[in-house]
C-alpha cells in the first residue's frame, strides 16, 4: 500500500487532548515562548553542501529538541521515544499527536551541525540580549565564579590496561589507513590478543612478584612499540581503502595515535640506561592521561578526599538573579583560578565589565589580585590563600617598613635586608634574623621550624611589589564591604545545583570541545528555566516582558515563525507576542 504523503494526513494538535499540556514556567513554557527568538531559521542555511545539504527535519525543531535532551540529560535514543511519544514535548515543539519524532542519526547529525556553526554561542547571545531587555541582568552586575566537576565519558584505565587500550587502538587505526579488516591488521602483528577484552586476564602474571610484573609491563611496550612501527610506515605510506570511492582522511588518526602512545610511554614506563623497561615510573600525575578513549580527560580533586575523572566547568553567575553569563570547560587537574584572567577577557569582549567578581580562595591567588589591580576596574573579592606556617608566626605577622626596607619580627627585633634573593624566579630581600638573636628568643618556639638546629634562626623573603599588593589585600578583608560581598559568594552554589540538574556534570561525548559545547547548552536551558520561575514567582515581571518584546520589535529582532504547515497554531506563544511578531 502506498503511504500518503504527511501533508495529506488528518491534523491532532495537542490542545484536543491536553488543554494545558505544560506547566506555566517549566523548560516546555520557556522553548514554546521564546524559542523563536533563541533558535531561529536563518541560522541554517540549508543550501550549503559542506552543511549536509537538505534538511529532512525542522532545524529549528531539531534544536529545541537538543535542548529538552540537555535540560532532562536524556540519552539519544530517549530523546528520540520522547519525541514520538510525550505530548509535552510535541506540544513544545508545535507539532501534532500525529509527529512521527526524529531518529537518533538525525539528533547527532544536528546536534554536530549547531556545534560546527557555534550556535550555542548565538543562542546563549539573544537569550542574555533578552534578560537585558528585562533588566534581568546588567553589564555592570557583580558577578560570582566558580568550578563544578564533570564527570568524562571515556573509562579510566591504569597504565597496563592504558598501554594495552592505545595498542587496540593503534592498530584500529593501522587497519583504517591500509585499508584492512582490524582482525586481519592484528594477525599481521600477532597481536590478536589486544582484540579481546581484559588484557590483564590473558598473560600469566603474578601480582605479588615484582620481576613477574616487570616483564609483563615490558611485553605491553615491545607490542606497542611493534604498533607504533607500523604505523610510522602507513603513515609515510598511506594506502586508499579499497572499493572506497571517497575515503575519509586517515593520517591525523594514525598522527594522534602515535602521540597518545608517545605520551603515555613517557610518562609512565621507567626504563634503564640501556633501553630495557625498568617498571612503572613512581612520579606525580601531572598531566597524565587516564583514557584511551577521551585525550582530554584527566584526574582531578574538588577537595583533598574526592578524586574524580573528567573535566571541570567553570561557572560565572550573575549576583542578583543567579543567570549564568558564562561557562568554560578546562581539564581537571587544571587549578581553578589559573583560567581567571582569560574569562575575565572574554567576559569583557562581550561588553559585560561587572563592578566585582566573587570567588573563593581557590581564585583569591596572588597572580588574580595582580591581574585585576592592573587591568580591571573591578575588584576581585577572594580571600587570598596565607601560609599556615605549621601554626608557627607567619610572615604576614611580621611588620614590614616600605620606605626603610627592614622587616620587624613579633619579637621586636628590627633588621634590615641582609642579601638579594632568588625564590621561583622572583628577586626579592633575605631578612636573616639569626644574629638578631633567635637562637635565645622566647617566642623561637612559635617562629622557627622544630627542623632547624640550634644556631639556626627565621629567614624570611619579601619580594617588594607582591608584600604591597599582599598587605593591602589582608587589610581589605577586615572592611565589613569586603565581607558583605563575600557573603554572597555562596549563591553560585544555586546556579551550579541548576547546572548540573540540566545534565552539565556528566559528560555524554568524547573530547574537551565536545564536552564544552554540551555544558553551554546545559548553562541555557538552566537559565530558561530560571527565567521561567521568575515569570511565575515575581508579579509584574510578564509587563517588562511584554516591553521587552516591544524592544525586539522596534531592533527588527523579532522572531520570524519557522515554516510549518500550520503557521497560525502556537499555543505556546503568548497572543500579545504573536501580535507584535
Amino acid at each position: 500500500m502506498r503511504r500518503r504523503d504527511s501533508n495529506q494526513l488528518p491534523i491532532f494538535p495537542v490542545q484536543m487532548f491536553l488543554p494545558e499540556p505544560f506547566k506555566v514556567g517549566s523548560i516546555f513554557d520557556m522553548l514554546s515562548r521564546f524559542g523563536g527568538i533563541i533558535i531561529r531559521r536563518s541560522d541554517f542555511p540549508e543550501a550549503a553542501p559542506e552543511l549536509g545539504g537538505t534538511f529532512g527535519k525542522c532545524p529549528v525543531l531539531l534544536s529545541k529538541l537538543i535542548l529538552l535532551q540537555r535540560h532532562h540529560g536524556w540519552t539519544d535514543r530517549e530523546t528520540a521515544r520522547q519525541s514520538r511519544a510525550d505530548l509535552q514535548v510535541k506540544a513544545c515543539l508545535n507539532v501534532g499527536v500525529e509527529f512521527q519524532g526524529v531518529s537518533q542519526p538525525t539528533l547527532c547529525r544536528h546536534r554536530q551541525r549547531m556545534q560546527k556553526l557555534g550556535l550555542d554561542e548565538k543562542y546563549t547571545s539573544r537569550l542574555r540580549d533578552l534578560l537585558e531587555a528585562m533588566e534581568l541582568v546588567g553589564d555592570e552586575e557583580p558577578v560570582l565564579v566558580d568550578s563544578v566537576p564533570i564527570h568524562g565519558m571515556g573509562q579510566q584505565l591504569d597504565s597496563y590496561n592504558l598501554i594495552a587500550g592505545l595498542t587496540r587502538r593503534g592498530i584500529k587505526e593501522l587497519a583504517r589507513a591500509r585499508g584492512l579488516k582490524v582482525l586481519d591488521a592484528a594477525r599481521e602483528l600477532g597481536l590478536e590478543v589486544y582484540l579481546q577484552r581484559s588484557i590483564k586476564g590473558r598473560f600469566e602474571v603474578d601480582w605479588d612478584n615484582e620481576e613477574s610484573r616487570r616483564a609483563f609491563l615490558a611485553r605491553l611496550v615491545e607490542d606497542t612499540l611493534c604498533v607504533r612501527r607500523a604505523l610510522q610506515r602507513a603513515k609515510s605510506d598511506p594506502r586508499p581503502h579499497p572499493g572506497d570511492d571517497d575515503p575519509p582522511s586517515t593520517a591525523g588518526g594514525v598522527e594522534e595515535a602515535i602521540e597518545a602512545i608517545d605520551d603515555v610511554l613517557e610518562h609512565d614506563v621507567d626504563k634503564n640506561e640501556d633501553g630495557s623497561v625498568k617498571g612503572l615510573r613512581q612520579r606525580a600525575a601531572g598531566d597524565r592521561r587516564i583514557s584511551a578513549t577521551d585525550a582530554d580527560m584527566r584526574h582531578g580533586r574538588k577537595s583533598a578526599s574526592k578524586l574524580f575523572a573528567g573535566f571541570k566547568a567553570q561557572i560565572v553567575a550573575s549576583l542578583l538573579y543567579g543567570f549564568i553569563v558564562m561557562v568554560r570547560v578546562i581539564k581537571a587537574n587544571v587549578h581553578d583560578g589559573q583560567d581567571l584572567p582569560s574569562i575575565v577577557e572574554a567576559l569583557t569582549v562581550k561588553g559585560t565589565d561587572p563592578s566585582w567578581w566573587g570567588g573563593d580562595h581557590a581564585y583569591g591567588t596572588l597572580a588574580n589580585h595582580k591581574y585585576f589591580a592592573e587591568h580591571c576596574d573591578g575588584e576581585l573579592v577572594a580571600k587570598m590563600a596565607r601560609p599556615s606556617n605549621g601554626g608557627r608566626f607567619t610572615k604576614d605577622e611580621f611588620v614590614y617598613d616600605f620606605d626603610e626596607h627592614s622587616l620587624t619580627c613579633p619579637g621586636g627585633h628590627t633588621l634590615s635586608q641582609t642579601a638579594w634573593d632568588t625564590d621561583r624566579g622572583r628577586k626579592g630581600r633575605r631578612f636573616d634574623f639569626t644574629a638578631a638573636g633567635c637562637p635565645c628568643c622566647p617566642h623561637r618556639e612559635q617562629c622557627v621550624s622544630p627542623k632547624a638546629s640550634p644556631e639556626q634562626g627565621r629567614t624570611v623573603f619579601i619580594v617588594d611589589d607582591d608584600e604591597t599588593l599582599i598587605r593591602s589585600h589582608l587589610a581589605r578583608r577586615k572592611e565589613p564591604e569586603f565581607l558583605g560581598r563575600l557573603a554572597h559568594r555562596s549563591a553560585v552554589e544555586r546556579a551550579i545545583a541548576g547546572f548540573a540538574q540540566c545534565g552539565g556534570k556528566q559528560a555524554q561525548r568524547f573530547g574537551m570541545a565536545n564536552v564544552e559545547f554540551d555544558a553551554k547548552l546545559s548553562a541555557l536551558t538552566y537559565n530558561l528555566r530560571r527565567l521561567g520561575t521568575l515569570l511565575r514567582e515575581t508579579p509584574g515581571l510578564e509587563v517588562q516582558l511584554q516591553e521587552a518584546w516591544r524592544v525586539f520589535a522596534r531592533l527588527k529582532q523579532t522572531v520570524v515563525l519557522w515554516i510549518c504547515p500550520r503557521p497560525l497554531e502556537r499555543p505556546g506563544l503568548a497572543p500579545a507576542m504573536l501580535a507584535a511578531a
